[in-house]
């Protein structure tokens, strides 16, 4: 139903039964952004608390529903913290998805605490208990709040959003009739702005930030894309170089919110996709998907898949199954190519640096 529903709102399903759902759709979106103007105004006018953590807290957030490429701008950061004699901690609504038995961690918080394991991960819809609970066991410096530009009820000093250029709003329509999560008026809460993938179309990138200027014309706007940065063994502990990929054919599959960057990403890599296996963003793998996976590889001849960091942590389960194969994760990382020394220089004045 979700992918029929994503499909009818993208316009790749058309027809009268398409039309009326359409409609019905769009009869949401108007409720749902009286909804949204309401709550923000009455925020605004000081109505609703807003509750101040006691440390700076930096948003990393979007407009839209869907992967922007959050998660690697959150290591980003806290990379760059860690660097400076700065501990940060990160605070995360972690995606809670019933498999039937018990609720489990969000994909993304699993990546972030086998990425990051010695910062403290708050994982929970409440975030100022998180942040609380983390204050109580240690020292931080500095939080970052993921996936936070909606999450208004934590006062923030810097928001900072991440918009995908290649698909930036969509069809400029609001949840559910589109994948705005909120007017394209919000950004002027922004205190930075970063366009991600800037390098899969530069010309897109150029009209998209003269439109931002005409919303928010105060912050500044980064240009950022996101690399290759090298293939870890599934199930050990090398790192490979991203050369051996070279000419090899290879299986992907994932579940994430843009899957086409994952196999361009995996493109520059000289590897040869014999298919691309897609699953919903955020889906809990079961036995029979990776047994899909490894049957149409061993069909094919293919010892090789390939996976990302966020689907990694899922499948680790099912190691027993992948004995004529390898499953490699691709490791991505974001770089700012335009405006890194203004974000930082904003950072830097939080922090009084």
């Amino acid at each position: 139903m979700r992918e029929y529903l994503y499909r009818v709102i993208t316009g790749q399903v058309s027809g009268f039964v398409a039309a009326i759902v359409k409609f019905f759709l769009y009869i949401l979106s108007l409720i749902f952004g009286v909804i949204i103007n309401v709550r923000n105004l009455l925020i605004e006018r000081g109505n609703l608390q807003v509750i101040d953590l006691g440390k700076p807290v930096i948003s990393v957030g979007n407009i839209t529903w869907g992967g922007v490429g959050k998660t690697p701008f959150v290591i980003f950061l806290v990379e760059y913290f860690s660097a400076h004699g700065l501990k940060s901690a990160i605070l995360t609504r972690g995606y809670m998805k019933n498999v039937g038995r018990v609720n489990t961690l969000s994909d993304e918080a699993l990546m972030l605490k086998q990425q990051i394991p010695d910062i403290p991960v708050g994982v929970g819809a409440d975030r100022v208990s998180e942040s609380r609970k983390i204050l109580r066991d240690q020292p931080v410096d500095v939080f970052i709040l993921d996936d936070g530009f909606q999450h208004r009820k934590v006062k923030r000093d810097i928001d900072i959003v991440l918009i995908d250029t290649t698909n930036p709003f969509g069809n400029n329509e609001l949840i559910p009739a589109g994948i705005l999560r909120e007017p394209l008026s919000a950004l002027k809460r922004a205190q930075i702005i970063v366009l991600t993938k800037t390098d899969l179309n530069l010309s897109a990138a150029q009209v998209l930030e003269e439109r931002l200027r005409k919303i928010n014309n105060v912050c500044p706007i980064a240009w950022a894309v996101h690399s290759p940065s090298g293939l870890v063994d599934l199930f050990g502990n090398d790192e490979e170089q991203l050369i051996d990929l070279r000419g090899k054919r290879v299986v992907s599959f994932c579940s994430i919110g843009d899957p086409k960057s994952f196999e361009e990403s995996l493109n520059t890599t000289g590897a040869l996709i014999d298919r691309s296996f897609i699953f919903p963003d955020h889906h809990v793998y079961l036995e029979r998907d990776i047994q899909k996976i490894i049957a149409h590889a061993q069909q094919t001849g293919i010892e090789i898949l390939v996976t990302t960091a966020k689907d990694s942590v899922k499948i680790l389960q099912f190691q027993r199954h992948f004995t004529s194969c390898r499953c490699l994760i691709l490791k991505i990382k974001i770089e700012l190519r335009t405006g890194k020394n203004e974000v930082f220089k904003r950072i830097d004045h939080l922090l009084g640096r």
